[in-house]
């Protein structure tokens, strides 16, 4: 933090001051500059502007590695996500689409289930 001084004329009389926070690029963050400066976001994490600190990815989504810069960059969803298959991220959004494994289909919640067949009306 930097502290600056005001003054108000000639005479040097203290007017007041202003604190300044020096400001990190994109995929970085600080928590005291003074003493570590700026730090990559870490993973799961992007900042996209300049500024002390880094956004969360939304629900279930990662990002692959740290220093990520925009929210594109969570495109890693969470194993457990789809349950019986495996997930990709489509973006713009993101949003997470479930592949679901053979005999596996997408419930109403887009997740992996159970495939349940049926054969002349009775459930296989």
């Amino acid at each position: 933090v930097v502290i600056r001084r005001y003054f108000k004329g000639g005479n040097e009389k203290w007017k007041g001051f202003s604190v300044y926070k020096p400001q990190c690029p994109p995929g970085s963050y600080t928590l005291n500059f003074e003493q570590t400066g700026c730090l990559p976001c870490p993973v799961g994490f992007f900042s996209f502007s300049l500024g002390p600190n880094c956004t969360q990815c939304p629900s279930s989504l990662s990002t692959q590695t740290v220093g990520s810069t925009s929210i594109e960059d969570c495109s890693i969803c969470d194993s457990s996500v789809c349950g019986h298959g495996h997930c990709r991220v489509i973006v713009p959004g993101p949003q997470i689409y479930c592949e679901c494994d053979f005999g596996y289909t997408k419930n109403d919640h887009g997740h992996c289930s159970v495939a349940t067949y049926y054969l002349a009306g009775f459930a296989v």
